[in-house]
C-alpha cells in the first residue's frame, strides 16, 4: 500500500486539476450560452510572461488596460464597423 502512495498522490493532483479545468470550462460555457464572447480572455500570466510582479499587480495591469476609455471606444468603433460591413440594421 505504501508503495502506491506516490501514484495515489499524483492521481489526486490530476483529479484536482481536472476539476478546476472543468469548472472553468463550465463557467465559460455558461457565459457563452448567456451571450458573452469569451474566446479572448486575458490572464495574469499574460502579464507575468514579461514582467516581474505579484498576481495582484498583474490583475491591476489587466484591469487598467481592459477598462481604459480609449480601448473601450476602439472596441465600440470596431463593433460598429463590422456591423455596417455585415449590413446590420442599426436601432
Amino acid at each position: 500500500m505504501y508503495a502506491q502512495l506516490p501514484q495515489i498522490k499524483q492521481q489526486l493532483i490530476n483529479n484536482t486539476n481536472m476539476t478546476a479545468r472543468d469548472e472553468i470550462n463550465n463557467a465559460k460555457e455558461t457565459l457563452r450560452k448567456a451571450g458573452y464572447f469569451i474566446d479572448n480572455l486575458w490572464h495574469i500570466e499574460d502579464v507575468h510572461l514579461n514582467y516581474e510582479c505579484t498576481d495582484k499587480q498583474a490583475m491591476n495591469v489587466l484591469e487598467s488596460v481592459l477598462t481604459d476609455e480609449y480601448i473601450m471606444e476602439m472596441i465600440n468603433v470596431s463593433i460598429s464597423s463590422q456591423a455596417k460591413e455585415l449590413n446590420l440594421k442599426q436601432h
